[in-house]
């Protein structure tokens, strides 16, 4: 009696609750049993693999002790049918046999097949208890390597829905922030204006525009702030909103003159802008930009120029020059000056200005484009005229990118003085 007390203790701390006895003749099923009940474990036998099969889903086992020659299953391919139906992790397995019917490529069959001990005849006393500790030990390991993969799970499933939701968001921040540019394509009799903006990820610290100041004269900008990413998209929607296309009075290249809306100069502009950075606007970030104003019927493109890259101009007979003037970036240096530039361009010329994704786009070769070339793709394209221009560059530079993805965010403007202006 105290003998069964101190078996029925070892099983509670054991945590040992039910055996499943796999393919054991009678004789010996009885006689394991006997021992499992002793300690009190409820046990349950099955004759053929089907049975067992069964009763490992519904029973539940903490240890199942096969009988590996006796079952109606080859050993292996029983342990393999378990584990197909997601059943191996569950109980402690046991292969177990007759003394001498097991031969040892068999065993070691038995154990690469997923057998976690093999043994020679019935368990008994001590040796048994060793074994229900080793089973135990084996069942709280995997309980909490299960319930370890259970909560990264379940933070991995959060981590997606919280990703969709910011991918969803970012998705309608980049209809939002192509929706700044107003147009793309502008007409007016004796000129066009063209833009086109690709940001390397949902949003970017890319934005091009243009503007309406007088029935002579169009304003346009190109900016690239520093970084990509929310952050910097933000800060293009602020700008934006310095050089608005709805209302004149509160754009900051605009002014009025005897009642009159006329350009101001870029150079002033561009200054107006830099100090508005350094003192009102509490931001780490700076900016290239060009911003200027065009006039279709003589031609004359005003520009101040702080730190974007040169614009191209190409003429009608498709010579090529970068106009190269220079400035600071705003939002750098405290009362940084600018310059004012003129460029006059014939009918049949144009003035494309780009952003450094295109000029430092490492192409398949693992070199920059550079601006030799972006003149060579210009070349190649030079019968192109406006947004079909812009999305050719574009298609070039893909191409000669390979298999490699856009590093930056692509942008441009392109001003052309039509030869045959439209009606």
């Amino acid at each position: 009696m105290i003998q069964n007390t101190a078996f029925k203790t070892t099983r509670a701390l054991l945590g040992i609750e039910r055996v499943l006895l796999a393919g054991q003749p009678s004789s010996e099923a009885g006689a394991l049993e006997g021992v499992f009940r002793a300690r009190g474990i409820t046990v349950s036998r099955a004759r053929t693999a089907r049975d067992a099969l069964v009763a490992a889903d519904t029973f539940e086992p903490d240890v199942m002790v096969i009988h590996w020659s006796a079952l109606d299953v080859v050993g292996p391919k029983f342990i393999g049918m378990m584990g197909d139906l997601n059943l191996a992790y569950l109980p402690f397995l046991i292969a177990n046999a007759a003394p001498f019917d097991l031969p040892s490529g068999d065993r070691d069959e038995a154990l690469i097949a997923g057998a976690d001990m093999v043994m020679a005849g019935a368990p008994k006393g001590v040796e048994l208890d060793a074994i229900l500790s080793v089973a135990q030990r084996r069942r709280l390991r995997d309980r909490a390597m299960g319930d370890s993969m259970k909560r990264v799970i379940t933070r991995l499933e959060d981590l997606q829905k919280r990703f969709d939701s910011l991918d969803s968001d970012l998705s309608e921040a980049k209809k939002l922030q192509q929706g700044l540019m107003r147009d793309r394509h502008l007409h007016f009799g004796s000129g066009d204006v063209s833009l086109i903006l690709r940001s390397s990820g949902h949003v970017g610290g890319d934005l091009v525009g243009h503007f309406p100041i007088n029935d002579d004269a169009v304003g346009f900008f190109a900016l690239d702030v520093s970084g990509h990413g929310v952050s910097s998209a933000l800060m293009t929607a602020r700008l934006a909103g310095y050089l608005s296309a709805t209302n004149p009075r509160q754009n900051i290249a605009i002014e009025t003159l005897d009642g009159a809306f006329v350009p101001r100069s870029p150079a002033a502009a561009v200054a107006d802008l830099n100090t508005l950075v350094m003192e009102d606007l509490d931001t780490d970030h700076y900016f290239t930009m060009i911003l200027g104003y065009f006039e279709p019927e003589i031609g004359k493109v005003t520009f101040a120029q702080a730190g974007h890259p040169h614009p191209l101009r190409q003429e009608a007979d498709g010579t090529q020059e970068y106009v190269t003037v220079g400035g600071l970036p705003v939002g750098l240096i405290p009362g940084a000056d600018y310059e004012d530039t003129v460029v006059t361009l014939a009918p049949g010329d144009r003035l494309l200005l780009l952003s450094d994704g295109f000029t430092e786009a490492t192409i398949s070769d693992g070199s920059f484009l550079g601006e030799d070339g972006l003149s060579r793709l210009l070349e190649a394209s030079r019968h192109q005229v406006g947004p079909a221009l812009l999305e050719t560059l574009v298609w070039d530079l893909s191409a000669a990118l390979g298999e490699a993805a856009f590093q930056d965010d692509l942008s441009g403007v392109l001003l052309e003085r039509l030869s045959n202006p439209k009606t």
